[in-house]
């Protein structure tokens, strides 16, 4: 799985390199690429609706150009599903030609625990890199890890990207750099979305190479 981590770190490097820049059109999903976020933004009063494999529902709203706030809870609806209930807020704070970055910040009520940290973006909508570094925090158990992302998604056609990323926090690394690695192809449009691919844990899976992964977006 060592080869997983390097291609991926060897391709969020070329994509920073190549990009050129570029006035960029926010599409559906733009905000995120499978499950990491990305520092983009939806224009002031857009709305999104995600969905995970019909577990996992999220709704983001534009309060600004720069500004998400998010909410989302695990489907379906059950006496416990409100203690999934968790808030988010994105907020683009640097916006150039190449580069944009923002902080990011998520809370569960139910749970006393969360997320911040920050993300930055790298490159234009035909190609981009994407890191994140995060703190995440448990008030009720007094505990917390620190949390690393990277990804990068490629432009195959007007339609069609392709996109990677790599997930870990200090809870799950060690000596052989576990986390989860995902791989995927969405097939993008300017209200709606759809990404296609799997994950797997970077230890070994018992012969399993991934499981799937599905996810798509309106926005309107």
């Amino acid at each position: 799985m060592k080869a997983f981590t390097l291609t991926l770190l060897l391709l969020t490097a070329a994509l920073a390199l190549q990009a050129q820049s570029y006035d960029r059109q926010f599409l559906a999903a733009d905000q995120s690429l499978m499950v990491m976020p990305t520092a983009y933004t939806m224009p002031k009063g857009g709305h999104t609706f995600t969905d995970y494999e019909l577990v996992v529902l999220q709704y983001a709203y534009g309060a600004t150009d720069r500004t998400h706030l998010s909410a989302g809870m695990v489907f379906p609806f059950t006496a416990d599903m409100f203690k999934t209930f968790t808030l988010g807020a994105k907020q683009n704070w640097y916006r150039g030609d190449l580069v944009q970055s923002a902080a990011l910040l998520s809370y569960n009520i139910e749970l006393k625990g969360g997320m911040f940290g920050n993300v930055v973006s790298v490159g234009n909508d035909k190609v981009s890199g994407h890191g994140a570094l995060m703190w995440l925090f448990d008030f009720e158990d007094v505990s917390s890890a620190a949390g690393v992302m990277l990804g990068g998604i490629v432009k195959l056609s007007d339609r069609v990207s392709l996109i990677s990323e790599l997930l870990s926090t200090t809870q799950f690394m060690d000596e052989e750099g576990n986390g989860v690695f995902t791989l995927g192809v969405r097939f993008r449009g300017q209200k709606m979305s759809w990404d296609i691919g799997g994950f797997r844990l970077l230890s070994e899976m018992e012969g399993v190479y991934m499981l799937p992964l599905l996810k798509a977006t309106v926005l309107f």
